[in-house]
């Protein structure tokens, strides 16, 4: 549990429920530094957040002995085929009453450091009424502070669209904090080898 010394309750939700398909292996799994990037996104949400919640689905019970020794909440996901929309609908949903924001973190992006979390955190905590995105190679994106009254929006999500095309249409309104080593995912092969992951 993060120690914030604000009054702002912050969460983390952090997204593990997809079965990797174009990458032919779970992502999550994946090492760098000797940690697995699930391991690696969920310690560094527990920097910045009061709790964090992993939401898990494909290959759940491999995936979660790979954070038992985190203190952090599961949910599993059971419709977790049907996009990465529906993880952030249940984890939004499980979400205490007490939280003022969430923190949506996918487990895919290895160059980001708990340096550029503290930073996000420390821009919504400033301004909670607001979205608060990670900004690379000219767009808004995740990592995402996403504040309470704005959690209906993240429920009427579909298919396999993260927050993305919200933040879209709610750009101005959106306050950027600018985060190049958001930029770097890992969904196939050839760029988990281009990061040295395989």
């Amino acid at each position: 549990m993060a120690v914030t010394g604000e009054e702002y309750e912050l969460h983390g939700l952090v997204l593990a429920a997809g079965g990797s398909q174009r990458l032919g292996q779970p992502k999550q799994l994946l090492q760098v530094d000797d940690e697995t990037l699930l391991h690696r996104a969920c310690r560094q949400a527990l920097v910045v957040c009061d709790e964090v919640t992993v939401v898990v689905g494909a290959a759940a019970a491999e995936i979660g002995q790979a954070i038992s020794d985190l203190p952090l909440g599961r949910l599993i996901n059971p419709d977790w085929q049907s996009g990465m929309a529906s993880s952030i609908r249940a984890g939004i949903t499980a979400l205490p009453v007490t939280a003022d924001g969430v923190l949506i973190l996918p487990c895919d992006q290895p160059e980001l450091t708990a340096t550029d979390l503290q930073r996000l955190a420390a821009s919504w905590r400033v301004q909670s009424d607001r979205i608060v995105a990670a900004a690379y190679d000219g767009i808004q994106g995740v990592p995402v502070i996403w504040p309470r009254d704005r959690f209906a929006d993240l429920l009427g999500l579909s298919g396999d669209h993260g927050a993305r095309e919200l933040l879209k249409a709610d750009a101005a309104q959106v306050v950027s904090v600018d985060m190049p080593a958001a930029a770097l995912d890992v969904d196939t092969p050839a760029s988990a080898r281009a990061q040295g992951l395989l």
